[in-house]
């Protein structure tokens, strides 16, 4: 069992114990493409804020971060903290870092000793992975898409990376480059990347991939997305991208300034919130990030914004308590089923931080919970997204499969679950006395065996001490608790394939 110890530290704190060491403002090395149009970028530090995270780190494997950047200084950055990568766009010279950019957005997430910076997560492997660098003659050199792609499939492939730190992209999306993004994230690992500097609408990729968590930059008054920070609908998150403490090459600090700093920041918290609990999946991180965001600007969802800025300490709270989304909290009633139908992968949200738990439930929901139930999953881009649980139910004898669109009513859901356990053999024995409800005589012919059947086994239980309400609508949070019962109690826990 974790610690529940915690202490609170406020961003504004740590700011200003960052600060304390002083250092003036300063420019990195600029480069070609979307470097050219940095203003000087990078991050902060706040281990402090992870004091309130149980330290467990010693009973975990360091979690591996890639950076795909221009390579990482080693008077820099502790040796200690790195493993051996690849230079791919200049294969016959070491990792060194040669511009800079890459050893600032290291000592974001492991630190520097030598710049007095401390890290996000001291713990963390970081695996250079160059990209981007210098020739001979000074020139910058800097990879394409299908290098990118390339290195993507390494970091997970070779080089055993949960993360992949990308602050940089390109402006084309590419076949190459987006397949690699989804097969890391089958992998189980995470592409963070930057929404760029430009202060526009322009989309790069990887930031721009649906599996990809794309990071912005808030000001440094905390209040609004950064001038020079892109907006447009490839925006997750807004993290601090504001003068922040680096390091450079030779070991110096430096405040930087960019939506790359932004994203060492959010890997660093990533990485963090990996060590301290190993269990967590990409996914779960990336949920738990979202729905704990500060929300601000328009409600919900905004292309400047994402879901809102980084709040760790929202976010420690929502792993300690296994929170989901914003609407389902953990003294509700239905807080373990929704969260377990979510992990489950038999419900979603109706957004990236919300689940919608007093909302109806259609006859096409229950259709498609108990397809995915069966362990069957629908064919991707179908103009009818319930189309193939449709007519597996109709197959099966589980429903008509009309009405789809239509609100499942209670003795609809108790039918369509005493069907599918008719159907796959399981155990229909129980029944229970209807007739203590005062409004069994409200309950159609068709649907009595199924609810005696259901309320004996407690799936379905009266609205009150005497109504039933078998004509009632079920709502989404009934009906996620509903299912995890099923799945609990008539299946044994365990899925149909």
């Amino acid at each position: 069992m974790k610690p529940t110890g915690t202490t609170s530290i406020s961003l504004s704190q740590i700011r200003k114990a960052l600060n304390r060491g002083g250092g003036d403002p300063a420019s990195l090395p600029q480069g070609k493409g979307e470097y050219m149009r940095l203003r000087i970028f990078f991050a902060v530090v706040l281990t402090a804020m992870f004091l309130t995270v149980p330290a467990l780190a010693a009973e975990s494997e360091p979690v591996r971060v890639a950076v795909i950047d221009t390579g990482i200084s080693e008077t820099a950055i502790p040796k200690t903290n790195l493993s051996p990568g690849q230079n791919y766009i200049l294969p016959n010279k070491t990792t060194a870092d040669t511009v800079g950019h890459g050893t600032a957005i290291a000592s974001i997430i492991v630190g520097s000793e030598a710049a007095g910076i401390k890290g996000i997560c001291p713990e963390a492997i970081l695996v250079p992975l160059v990209y981007y660098g210098k020739n001979q003659d000074g020139g910058t050199i800097k990879g394409d898409g299908a290098m990118m792609a390339k290195i993507i499939r390494d970091a997970v492939e070779v080089y055993d990376c949960k993360i992949l730190n990308i602050s940089s992209g390109v402006l084309t999306d590419t076949p190459a480059l987006r397949d690699a993004v989804a097969w890391a994230e089958k992998q189980g690992a995470l592409v963070i990347s930057s929404v760029g500097n430009d202060g526009n609408d322009a989309v790069y990729y990887p930031g721009a991939y649906s599996s990809t968590l794309c990071v912005g930059a808030v000001n440094e008054a905390n209040s609004a997305p950064a001038d020079f920070s892109n907006s447009n609908e490839a925006v997750d998150l807004l993290a601090p991208g504001e003068k922040l403490p680096t390091a450079t090459m030779k070991g110096n600090r430096l405040l930087a300034t960019g939506t790359s700093f932004s994203t060492a920041y959010i890997s660093g918290v990533v990485a963090k919130l990996m060590t301290e609990y190993p269990d967590l999946t990409t996914a779960q991180v990336r949920q738990i990030l979202y729905a704990s965001a500060t929300d601000f600007g328009t409600t919900g969802y905004d292309r400047a914004s994402g879901w809102g800025i980084l709040n760790l300490e929202q976010a420690l709270v929502y792993v300690r308590q296994g929170c989901l989304f914003r609407d389902v909290e953990p003294s509700k009633w239905y807080f373990d089923g929704v969260n377990k139908a979510v992990k489950l992968g038999l419900l979603q949200g109706t957004s990236a931080v919300e689940f919608s738990p007093n909302q109806p439930t259609t006859r096409a929901m229950l259709w498609m919970m108990l397809y995915r139930l069966q362990g069957l999953k629908p064919t991707k881009n179908t103009a009818i997204w319930y189309s193939d649980a449709q007519s597996w139910a109709k197959a099966n004898g589980i429903s008509d499969g009309t009405n789809p669109n239509g609100t499942i009513t209670r003795e609809q859901m108790a039918v369509m679950l005493y069907r599918y356990t008719s159907a796959f053999g399981h155990d229909l024995g129980n029944r229970g006395d209807l007739s203590k409800f005062s409004d069994a005589d409200s309950i159609s012919s068709y649907a009595k065996d199924a609810l005696s059947w259901a309320n004996a086994i407690g799936l379905i239980n009266g609205t009150g001490t005497q109504t039933l309400s078998p004509q009632g609508s079920a709502t989404r949070a009934q009906l996620a608790v509903t299912i995890i019962k099923f799945y609990d109690f008539v299946l044994g826990g365990i899925r149909h394939t």
